[in-house]
């Protein structure tokens, strides 16, 4: 711990050292695990575990981290369940599956919107491609590596491992579908 002291008589020199007791307020907080959390860079999730084997991604607001454990400012309420272990994994469901911590709004159009991302491919099957991607900002997922079906083998023609590729996909039940797909730049 490092604190500044005042030192008008100069009785305290460099080097000398003291016995010091902290003490700590003894104010309830609601806390979780440190692990629990999810840092996305620009907010902070739990996965909440809910009835009937559900999870849900739920943006809070945190405090002071003191032993392993992290008070939870907002977003909580006493008596949740959240995810401790492996939520990272169900956040890349949620994320594939385009949950969002936001609410549901009505939808203004019938036509699916695309959500775009870029990357490069890293191998083609028959009806999938292994893509190492970016950001799909408009689904709050972060770049990873992970395989997409594909909704129309003939998107593959001229494609090979290496390209760079700009890629627009669609939600499905079965995750996302990649509908668009370009290559980057002049490449062979």
């Amino acid at each position: 711990v490092r604190v500044v002291l005042p030192n008008p008589d100069q009785l305290l020199r460099p080097g000398m050292t003291a016995d010091v007791t902290l003490s700590r307020d003894e104010e309830v907080a609601l806390v979780v695990p440190t692990e629990a959390l999810i840092r996305t860079g620009r907010r902070t999730l739990v996965m909440l575990s809910e009835d009937e084997g559900r999870f849900r991604p739920v943006e809070v607001r945190v405090g002071r981290e003191t032993d392993f454990k992290t008070e939870v400012l907002s977003g909580l309420d006493e008596g949740q369940r959240v995810v401790a272990s492996g939520q990272f994994l169900l956040d890349s469901e949620a994320s594939l599956r385009g949950l969002t911590t936001k609410p549901e709004q009505s939808p203004v159009n019938t036509v699916p919107a695309l959500h775009e991302a870029e990357g490069t491919i890293v191998g083609i099957e028959d009806d999938k491609v292994n893509l190492s991607h970016g950001p799909f900002k408009t689904l709050n997922m972060p770049g990873m590596t992970m395989a997409f079906p594909i909704a129309d083998p003939v998107l593959l023609k001229g494609l090979k491992e290496g390209n760079r590729v700009r890629i627009g996909v669609s939600e499905s039940d079965e995750g996302l579908v990649i509908e668009r797909i370009e290559q980057l730049g002049d490449q062979p």
